[in-house]
């Protein structure tokens, strides 16, 4: 005889309450990972991949020679400039007026004497002493390293000051003309056959490139001794002397991105972008750093793509 197997009323109901705390369990589940989601799309951060380029570059220091004319006061006097430093002047222009130091307030006008500018150019009120020293003419490298032990004394000209007759009111500043740049670089820091015969070097300064072509060389045990002559150039720099600058050693293009983007991968750098619903591995290669950037190449990588700055959101891909 066969018994015929049936379920207890306790067993049906502890079958119930398991299949519930399932149900319950894949509920929770599925409103968590959706809630991940919506979490996930809200906290990431997109933004479109930029090209951008990273420039290496060589610090060094230099003197600057231009054309430069000093006006000279007529006479022993009070100083007033109604012009501004680096403002353009024509020919004829008044430049400054010297008051004689006899004269009193309400005196004949005959006591203030205007000077006029000889030349065209732009106003420099700071006078060296090497004005009459740094000429074009016959300009070497080894030589300019003489005007570096050259006792100076620098005079800022400014309203006010008492001047001396016959000396300087006034520098004007031929921009127009070529400027001449000797520069000192150390050795090792710049490609030696950059710098050969009538070649070409691409300079910055304070942020601003112009090229310079090389005039003369001399090579020596502790450095290289350099004259360029550029004909276009930041006009800011005709009103200084003395300057630092960086010559640029080479120039890398690609995409910047913050550090953060980049991961590692089965042992690959790469990033992530947006793709349809989600989101794509593109491997990459990493050709330079600066200021919490990478300079990255890739096949595929273009501005069109979204790059996903902080792909750790992204579970389970990192």
């Amino acid at each position: 005889m066969v018994k015929k197997a049936f379920s207890s009323p306790r067993q049906n109901k502890v079958l119930f309450l398991l299949l519930l705390i399932g149900a319950g369990v894949f509920i929770l589940w599925l409103a968590g990972n959706l809630t991940w989601h919506v979490l996930q799309a809200r906290l990431m951060k997109v933004e479109p991949l930029m090209p951008g380029k990273i420039r290496q570059t060589a610090k060094v220091s230099g003197c600057l020679v231009k054309n430069e004319t000093l006006v000279p006061s007529p006479i022993r006097g009070q100083l007033k400039l109604p012009v501004q430093d680096g403002q353009r002047v024509s020919p004829g222009e008044t430049v400054a007026v010297v008051t004689a130091v006899h004269a009193q307030e309400g005196e004949d006008k005959k006591n203030n004497f205007a000077v006029q500018t000889p030349v065209a150019g732009l106003v420099c009120v700071y006078i060296d002493g090497l004005e009459g020293l740094l000429r074009f003419d016959d300009l070497k490298a080894l030589e300019m390293t003489g005007v570096e032990k050259l006792d100076k004394q620098p005079l800022t000209l400014c309203t006010g000051m008492i001047v001396e007759k016959g000396r300087p009111v006034i520098k004007l500043v031929d921009n127009l003309s070529p400027l001449k740049i000797w520069l000192r670089i150390s050795c090792g820091e710049f490609p030696p056959e950059k710098l050969t015969g009538k070649s070409f070097v691409n300079v910055l300064w304070k942020g601003n490139p112009f090229r310079a072509q090389v005039e003369d060389v001399q090579t020596t045990n502790e450095d290289t001794r350099v004259l360029l002559s550029a004909s276009v150039y930041p006009q800011q720099l005709l009103c200084r002397r003395w300057v630092e600058m960086e010559l640029i050693k080479n120039e890398l293009a690609g995409f910047l991105v913050p550090e953060g983007a980049i991961l590692q991968k089965d042992g690959i750098m790469g990033l992530y972008v947006l793709y349809k619903q989600g989101a794509r591995w593109v491997p990459v290669e990493v050709v330079g750093r600066t200021n919490g950037q990478l300079l990255i190449n890739g096949e595929g990588l273009s501005p069109q793509l979204q790059l996903i700055v902080n792909p750790r959101l992204l579970r389970g891909k990192s």
